[in-house]
């Protein structure tokens, strides 16, 4: 006889005694910053899945298989949804092409290196800053040279950031939207997290920056939040927004600021994410979240069926 055993495990949620806060989006994704995290890595994949956060984005400085795997091994053992992350480094279209297309061959050598692990989807880690110029030098020095490495049916994440306080390099909402989707767009870029930047609205920068205050600034990304889900509908590329849950000041941001910033994501957005694990599990902001979202856990993980063969006489 042929006795099928199927294993699996699931940790159910704790719901906190709470009326849910309707108007805000629950947190679907988290980046886990591999520089900046103290708990292991089968504490933060079971912290996700209990409270539904099903997607996590691993980045670390210069990412290597050994330190990657155990990582994804626990998130995929979770059921969670893992992006890997390349090299982490800003990029922008004042770059020379010689620079752009040797940043793209380190991030193909390890593209290269971390092939062979488990996970589900690439995180291009170069993060595209304040630009008002044709992004045309990105796109063919950077982008074209770097996807053919990671065209393997994996899913391919990025997640460019703007800020309106330095309103010099934006062309505002409409036009930065239409810059990035002109940048991505039939790339093979199937997902594209814009960064609020609520908590980089002090970034220091030069003279002509705008002074707002949070909800003044709040305001504003609102307005390229939408305009940015809005350009990339029917693209074939996912519009997620990734909201900050730190202080530039590297505090943890209050409840009353991260739920403001949930507020304003657009209905049609793909995804929420969040940058950071280190700062949206900071215990009071954490049980904040959970004690208005009322988040359900991810779906549970499903485990191949194992054959055990029993002779009977």
């Amino acid at each position: 006889m042929i006795v099928f055993t199927v294993m699996a495990s699931c940790i159910p949620i704790q719901q906190p005694d709470a009326v849910p806060d309707h108007g805000l989006r629950a947190v679907a994704g988290v980046f886990v910053d591999l520089e900046d995290v103290d708990d292991s890595p089968g504490t933060v994949a079971g912290a996700l899945a209990r409270d539904g956060a099903c997607t996590v984005i691993f980045r670390a400085d210069v990412p290597t298989m050994e330190g990657m795997r155990p990582w994804v091994d626990a998130a995929k053992k979770a059921g969670l949804t893992v992006y890997a992350g390349l090299n982490y480094g800003n990029i922008s279209p004042d770059d020379a092409p010689g620079q752009l297309r040797r940043w793209a061959e380190v991030d193909r050598i390890t593209a290269g290196q971390l092939a062979a692990l488990p996970f589900d989807g690439w995180y291009i880690a170069r993060e595209l800053y304040n630009f008002s110029d044709s992004p045309d030098a990105i796109r063919t020095h950077y982008i074209d040279e770097v996807m053919p490495a990671l065209l393997d049916g994996r899913k391919v994440l990025i997640s460019p950031y703007f800020n309106p306080a330095n309103d010099r390099q934006l062309r505002g909402p409409r036009a930065t939207a239409e810059l990035f989707h002109a940048l991505f767009v039939n790339s093979g870029i199937t997902a594209v997290a814009l960064q609020d930047r609520v908590a980089a609205r002090v970034d220091p920068c030069s003279i002509g920056c705008s002074s707002w205050s949070e909800d003044e600034f709040i305001a504003q990304a609102a307005m390229y939040e939408r305009e940015f889900v809005a350009a990339f509908l029917g693209s074939g590329i996912e519009p997620w927004i990734n909201i900050e849950s730190y202080e530039w000041s590297d505090d943890v941001a209050t409840w009353s600021r991260v739920a403001k910033q949930l507020r304003i994501v657009p209905p049609q957005a793909a995804k929420v994410v969040t940058w950071h694990y280190s700062a949206f599990y900071e215990q009071l902001l954490h049980a904040a979240y959970l004690r208005d979202v009322r988040p359900q856990s991810c779906p549970k993980p499903r485990r191949r069926a194992v054959s055990h063969y029993h002779r009977h006489p």
